[in-house]
């Protein structure tokens, strides 16, 4: 799973996904820019291994992107229902 989009929001997907069951591996949570410049809203790119049902692994990643709204993109690497985007 690959997640691009603001570095709090990294964190954000990954408290979804745990909510609903699904096991994200250790990963490194991105670092946070601190102030009210460009800086602090910089995007990062994070790959996620995580491990559960894919109804809850998606079910997850549509509740983080209506709290995301587009600030934030998760794909499920090679899904190929919808090409990998939700």
């Amino acid at each position: 799973m690959t997640y691009r989009g603001i570095a709090p929001f990294a964190s954000m997907l990954v408290q979804m996904l745990e909510d609903e069951g699904v096991t994200v591996a250790d990963w490194e949570r991105p670092e946070e820019a601190r102030g009210a410049g460009a800086d602090a809203l910089r995007d990062v790119v994070v790959g996620l291994v995580t491990s559960g049902a894919y109804d809850a692994i998606k079910f997850a990643i549509e509740r983080f992107r209506t709290a995301a709204k587009g600030r934030g993109h998760a794909t499920i690497d090679g899904d190929p229902d919808d090409g990998g985007f939700f």
